[in-house]
Formats: structure tokens, C-alpha cells, sequence
């Protein structure tokens, strides 16, 4: 009990006395996130449609 209620202690005081971190983020970051988003969701469409068609090709053999 005693062991708990100093973790409680030292992460009360941890979050308590945390200062403000200023962080910048730069005006274009969201255009980069959803360029990063779309890029990745074609990235992955473009390989499952390969795969699709090596399949295809396995059964459709002329």
C-alpha cells in the first residue's frame, strides 16, 4: 500500500510540475499527412491489384 501511494506521489508530482513545451508545427504539416495517407492507400491498392492478377494469369492461360 505504502509502495502505491508513493508511485502516486512521484507521478503527481511528474505531471504537475511539467512546463509548457512551445512545440511549433510547421503551416504545411497537414498537406504532408494527407499526402503521406493517400500515397500509402494507393501504394497498397497498386500491390493487391498485382497480386490479383499474377492469380488471374495462374488460371487464365492461353
Amino acid at each position: 500500500m505504502k509502495k502505491n501511494l508513493v508511485i502516486f506521489l512521484l507521478l503527481f508530482l511528474f505531471v504537475t510540475t511539467i512546463s509548457d513545451a512551445y512545440a511549433y508545427i510547421r503551416p504545411g504539416a497537414g498537406n504532408d499527412l494527407i499526402q503521406i495517407i493517400i500515397s500509402a492507400v494507393a501504394g497498397i491498392g497498386a500491390f493487391f491489384k498485382n497480386i490479383a492478377n499474377k492469380i488471374k494469369g495462374i488460371f487464365i492461360r492461353k
